[in-house]
């Protein structure tokens, strides 16, 4: 065995862990179409598949396969083995298997690095100062995250992105699990730490991370700080907390400072942002009430990981219609729990909690080993208490790649721990696989089929053949992002030619993407107008035309017919290729009406599928059938201005005036006052109320008698007092519309 070559492997090993640790809070690349969690998730596969070959390597250079056995073996194993399960049974398997755009976690690929790296890191860290280092880098990350979200929380100009709610972490809710880990592990560290340098560092930072927590005023975080405090407290020895009075005056200082500058009425306004965003998540109820349908439905299996946002659009709520998040389609319920339970079923949840209770029960162990903190202070009870904050943060809000990593990551460490502690202890063994028995080694010479000499080559084997596995799959996933990245930023550019070739690209490495095929189609749409408003078109643009629109086609019915076809998004926009295809080609009216049908069938409780479906039916001069849409729409969505606006048209065309008065006269009352709709609403009904049938009606009744919005709103809600936001008005009689190829990336136009 070369020890010199061995030595290397392990600090290689150490190092990847140490570097995963301090980027996996922070890291972010502009250059695909997800800044954050994609770049997170290859950042976390690219890490556990360099863990992984050197492990092999280790594995050929001394002829052994250590593995470090545990108590958190059969549950990691049995969960990993239902999300193998759920997936082969899912609705969307390719989203089981990748994640969703956006939301790359959790998936099966996801879950699978996570084992990786938690066994990569378990079985070969050997070395107290590693798992140090790791701790204090994951420290030092917490800090930046906090002050990055703090500056952009103030609006200063040092923020990024011109984006106040910029993070590292990628999103509000990472951000404050950051923080909320960053103060409660500092303080354990704190505590036991003897140089006071490094001791009033810890103490730095656990303000820093503080700080953001207070200005950001979030449930989520007070609920993990006091569970990261109550761990502090039964972690940390009192003697400890006795020696450490100067850090906890200048802690105690600094906090009841910030809080009056916080509460007093001269200063809050300086202090707090009260114009800062929120991020916004789907309710504990509208949650609950998607989870347990799908339970219903799916009992065993689930609908398959990173499946909810099928399960949401199927099994919406349809008060959520009320606010002003109703035309959101929620992607993660409240919390993990709502997500695995609906996600993958029975099996999955009692697999995850058992995980999680095996992970409570490693980490409540360390209070109860004698451990020697003259060196390393507290890192167990600091591991501990960051995994039980992590565990606590899957019950109050979703798992992200941040929260995962954590937990897997600590667990590894704290296995590593507790096997250099103490090693004749039964809860951690450090299992090798070898041709000689040793020790505690386990003896493989009984195993005449393999030759002793060739038997380390095939355990490794299987090692570089994931590996390579791996790497080819995230290699095909993040370069078909870095295309689709290139292509909207020529989109929005109104650059169609590099929007066009670089969506291609995208599509030939990765054609398993339905969202990729929706915007396409989009895209095809778009050129195509632009060729088609030419004033004479030559054969060239004719041909071109053809095979823009057929392309168009092509690509909407490979979402919906192949990839996706249980996603509404994707019926919706094969609806728009057909709508824009309407009067220039055969059947378009039905293929358009067809696909909203889908649409509507996969999400039932949406109101702007009706108003747009009855906007088809207008157009072809159906007034009954559109009316009767427009109305379903007011009746799902009672607030909604512009299914009342439309209602109140399709009446007008049937003629009846005196209703169509009523809706013209509810959707008045919906819009905001001033405003160009509110101006146009009130012209249209003006001119409504001047027609003889009405004025005569509106004369000949008695003052009881006249007509008011109460019919329509009794049952529907519809009232002036009502502050929700209301999306501008369509006019029916303008069915197309000749987008830009910008306009795909455009959230107001779609």
């Amino acid at each position: 065995m070369n020890t010199k070559n061995l030595n290397l492997i392990s600090k290689f090993i150490d190092s990847t862990v140490i570097t995963l640790t301090f980027l996996v809070p922070i890291f972010f690349l502009p250059i695909t179409t997800d800044f954050f969690e994609l770049n997170k998730m290859a950042l976390l596969v690219l890490g556990s598949l360099i863990l992984l070959v050197l492990w092999g390597i280790k594995i050929l250079l001394t002829k052994k396969l250590a593995i470090s056995s545990s108590p958190l073996d059969l549950p990691i194993l049995l969960s990993l083995a239902v999300f193998i399960l759920s997936t082969i049974f899912s609705i969307n398997k390719d989203a089981s298997i990748f994640g969703t755009q956006g939301r790359w976690f959790p998936s099966l690929i996801g879950f699978a690095t996570l084992v990786v790296l938690y066994y990569s890191s378990a079985s070969n860290i050997d070395k107290s100062s590693t798992i140090k280092a790791a701790v204090y880098s994951f420290l030092l990350a917490s800090s930046i995250s906090s002050l990055v979200a703090i500056l952009g929380y103030y609006n200063t100009p040092l923020r990024l992105f011109d984006n106040v709610m910029f993070t590292f972490s990628g999103s509000i809710n990472s951000a404050l699990f950051v923080a909320s880990l960053g103060t409660a592990l500092s303080l354990i560290m704190m505590f036991g730490e003897k140089n006071q340098f490094v001791k009033m560092s810890l103490t730095v930072v656990a303000l820093t991370n503080f700080s953001l927590l207070l200005v950001l005023n979030n449930v989520v975080s007070w609920v993990l700080l006091l569970t990261g405090l109550l761990a502090v407290a039964y972690m940390v020895p009192v003697e400890q907390i006795k020696q450490s009075k100067l850090n906890l005056y200048v802690a105690a200082g600094f906090i009841i400072s910030l809080v009056l500058l916080a509460a007093l009425p001269a200063t809050n306004k300086v202090v707090i942002n009260n114009n800062f965003p929120r991020e916004i998540n789907l309710d504990v109820t509208g949650s609950w009430i998607v989870t347990s349908s799908s339970l219903r439905d799916f009992p065993i299996l689930g609908s398959g990981p990173s499946t909810f946002n099928l399960n949401y659009t199927r099994y919406k709520p349809i008060y959520l219609n009320n606010g002003n998040e109703w035309s959101l389609r929620f992607d993660k319920p409240f919390n993990e729990l709502f997500n695995v339970m609906s996600t993958m079923g029975i099996l999955g949840t009692a697999a995850l909690v058992f995980l999680g209770i095996a992970v409570i029960k490693l980490a409540f162990k360390i209070k109860n080993m004698n451990m020697d903190r003259s060196e390393e202070g507290n890192i167990a009870e600091t591991l501990s208490a960051g995994l039980i904050i992590t565990l606590v943060s899957f019950l109050v809000t979703y798992a992200y790649s941040i929260n995962a990593f954590a937990l897997f990551l600590f667990s590894a460490l704290l296995v590593s721990k507790i096997k250099m502690f103490n090693k004749e202890t039964d809860l951690v063994k450090h299992v090798v696989l070898s041709f000689t028995s040793v020790s505690e080694e386990v003896s493989l010479s009984s195993l005449s089929a393999v030759k002793k000499e060739y038997f380390h080559y095939v355990i490794s084997a299987p090692v570089f053949a994931l590996a390579i596995a791996g790497f080819l799959l995230t290699y095909r996933t993040y370069a078909a992002e870095v295309y689709m990245k290139q292509a909207l930023v020529a989109a929005q550019k109104n650059n169609g030619n590099t929007t066009y070739q670089m969506m291609a690209k995208a599509i030939n490495t990765n054609p398993r993407k339905d969202v990729y095929h929706n915007l396409y189609a989009q895209v095809n749409i778009a050129l195509a107008n632009s060729v088609a408003s030419k004033a004479n078109l030559s054969d060239t643009d004719k041909q071109t035309l053809q095979s823009l629109v057929s392309q168009a086609i092509r690509s909407s019915r490979i979402s919906t017919e192949m990839l996706n076809p249980l996603n509404p998004v994707n019926w919706e926009v094969r609806a728009s290729v057909y709508k824009a295809l309407i009067g220039a080609a055969e059947n378009s009216e039905q293929w358009t009406i067809n696909a909203y049908n889908t649409a509507i069938q996969l999400d039932p409780t949406n109101p702007k599928l009706r108003l747009d479906l009855g906007g088809v039916y207008y157009a072809k001069k159906d007034y009954l059938t559109a009316a009767n849409l427009f109305r379903q729409a007011t009746t799902l969505k009672p607030n909604y201005a512009n299914a009342y606006y439309n209602f109140a048209e399709a009446l007008y065309n049937l003629k009846d005036y005196k209703n169509a008065k009523t809706s013209f006269e509810a959707a008045l009352s919906l819009v905001e006052k001033g405003s160009a709709d509110y101006k146009k609403v009130a012209e249209e009904l003006n001119i409504l109320k001047e027609l003889p049938v009405v004025a005569g009606a509106a004369a000949e009744s008695s003052p009881s008698e006249k007509p008011s919005i109460e019919p329509i709103t009794q049952n529907t809600g519809a009232t002036e007092q009502e502050n929700v936001k209301q999306e501008p008005l369509t006019d029916p009689n303008q069915l197309k519309k000749e987008p830009k190829v910008s306009d795909i990336v455009n959230p107001s136009t779609n």
